[in-house]
């Protein structure tokens, strides 16, 4: 499908020059006289200036005009009608690379959704996983001991969102930045422009906040390869990463797309998201969704602890990588991003993340595209239709054991697995081999 007049590339075609127009920052001045005033009204047409009178307007407009889009007009769409769309690219981004390692050997023990963590040497806790020979994946003999079909479907789709957190939520507001926040600056285009809002209030800034999750270490994972004796840690509560926005009036908003491999499965309905004719794959009905607005904070428990937060919307690094399109770029093209990342994460990229990230912003802005430029998201649902789900068996008066009996299990000289006898000794030894390395 073409992507239409302007969108048809993404990058500087002829008369088809992209620059960043950003939001208004701050309702605290007048944009003409700077008078501080609390009567200031914005822009009707694109919300982007604000201004103390009418005669400041006037005066304002013959440089207004190029770039406030009141003969294009501005669609403000509410983030409580978009936000579900950023969780679809998030879960499609999942989809395209290879499948988790966990879903592709064999699970040798059973662990149960309400089964306690296991406590390693150096002691921390998380719920062991024992892989075993390469199986294939979704077949019987992948989880033989599970209890119910859906109990291991459920862990299925923990394991398929375990993981690539920064690289999935950098390049989803890095496409964000690219397709809604930079505008053609040009007559020739019947476009509209479109912004993000909340509560009549427009959307000033976002970016990635990184903190910690509220999470108890039975929900995290700890992966043990015993054919190779690889050990590993899953996703990191304590080096977590979410999106935020915020708006002109100073309220901040938090989108979490990577709660659910640690067991917080609160979910949004993914169909009305989904792009026709599209290169989107297939997704299940439900996708992982946190969204935290003024309702959702009243009575509802604390589970992000912020430590640091990075704009995307005001950096001046990822606005020329915007300007430049994001249709089609390679990891040699991305390195305003990584450096970005590699700042705020306070660490080096692995090979992996960079080309995770280079794909997915790609394919994010082209699906953002789509989708702005075909103005889906008019038919979308005004109340996103959310569900929590349940561990099979969560609500029937079953209580955890008071210690984990498959430490136990392994600590039986005469259990085996497909490899011949495995003991606290050669567990032990995994573990500390990988914890030689940075966690």
């Amino acid at each position: 499908m073409p992507d239409g007049p302007y969108h048809c590339c993404g990058s500087h075609c002829r008369g088809h020059e992209r620059k960043v127009q950003l939001p208004l920052q701050s309702l605290e001045q007048c944009s003409v006289c700077l008078k501080t005033s609390q009567e200031l009204k914005l822009c009707s047409f694109c919300g982007e200036s604000a201004y103390c009178s009418t005669e400041c307007q006037t005066k304002d407009w013959a440089n207004h005009r190029k770039i406030c889009g009141k003969h294009k007009t501005t669609d403000r769409i509410s983030l409580d009608l978009f936000h579900p769309f950023l969780c679809v690219l998030a879960e499609c981004n999942r989809l395209r690379v290879p499948s988790h390692p966990a879903l592709q050997h064999k699970i040798m023990n059973n662990p149960r959704p309400y089964l306690a963590a296991t406590t390693f040497p150096d002691g921390s806790s998380a719920k062991l996983i024992i892989l075993g020979e390469p199986v294939v994946a979704n077949s019987e003999e992948w989880w033989p001991t599970a209890k119910t079909p859906k109990i291991s479907a459920k862990l299925e789709r923990r394991f398929i969102r375990d993981g690539n957190l920064l690289p999935i939520v950098t390049s989803i507001v890095v496409a964000l930045l690219s397709e809604m926040y930079t505008t053609p600056y040009t007559d020739r285009h019947s476009l509209p422009r479109t912004r993000l809002s909340y509560k009549s209030s427009p959307i000033a800034d976002f970016g990635i906040v990184k903190g910690k999750a509220s999470v108890v270490c039975q929900d995290t994972f700890a992966f043990w390869n015993t054919t190779t004796d690889r050990f590993w840690f899953g996703q990191d509560p304590q080096d977590h990463y979410w999106i935020y926005f915020k708006t002109l009036k100073g309220e901040s908003l938090i989108l979490d797309v990577g709660m659910f491999t640690f067991n917080m499965c609160m979910s949004v309905m993914s169909g009305p998201y989904i792009q026709p004719n599209s290169t989107m794959p297939r997704i299940l009905p439900f996708v992982p969704c946190v969204f935290c607005d003024r309702e959702k904070r009243r009575g509802t428990p604390i589970m992000h602890e912020e430590l640091a937060r990075a704009s995307v919307l005001h950096d001046p690094d990822l606005q020329r990588f915007a300007e430049e399109g994001t249709s089609q770029v390679s990891v040699k093209h991305c390195s305003a991003v990584y450096q970005f990342m590699e700042r705020f994460a306070a660490r080096p990229l692995t090979a992996q993340e960079k080309t995770y990230t280079a794909h997915w912003i790609s394919d994010n802005s082209q699906w953002t595209r789509l989708a702005l430029y075909w103005r889906r998201w008019v038919s979308w649902p005004s109340e996103p239709f959310m569900a929590i789900e349940q561990d099979p068996g969560e609500t029937d008066g079953a209580q955890p054991p008071p210690e984990d009996p498959w430490w136990r299990y392994m600590e039986k000289k005469n259990k085996k697995f497909s490899q011949g006898k495995i003991d606290m000794g050669q567990l032990r030894k995994a573990f500390l081999k990988r914890n030689n390395t940075s966690r």
